[in-house]
């Protein structure tokens, strides 16, 4: 246990963070909206994942991956793991319009919203 987490008295102190972001051009409202959202997701050890709802994975350029998990190389890593939170979410951003689900669009879900 680290200082950190215990005040002057040495009471425990809760510790906060947040560790995963849903990014979606589907709004929440929407039933079908978690089918089309992308997440950035804490790895520890200061990385973030973007990942879709099929745990598939995206680099810088949106290149797609299936993850390794831990038996990950450290090349992969080094491309599908982000040491910075806010480029992880823009990958994120740049991806979530173009995620299809069962062969429908963004783009067609929002204007039919019966096919999803």
């Amino acid at each position: 246990m680290t200082t950190e987490q215990q005040n002057a008295n040495g009471e425990l102190q809760p510790v906060v963070r947040a560790t995963r972001f849903e990014v979606n051009c589907v709004p929440e409202t929407d039933t079908g909206a978690w089918h089309f959202a992308v997440t950035v997701v804490y790895c520890r050890g200061g990385r973030w994942v973007v990942r879709d709802r099929d745990d598939r994975c995206y680099d810088f350029d949106g290149v797609v991956s299936w993850d390794y998990g831990s038996d990950a190389p450290d090349e992969w890593l080094a491309r599908y793991r982000f040491t910075d939170v806010e480029q992880a979410l823009e990958v994120a951003k740049r991806v979530a319009p173009t995620i299809t689900v069962n062969g429908v669009t963004v783009a067609e879900a929002l204007a039919n919203p019966e096919l999803e």
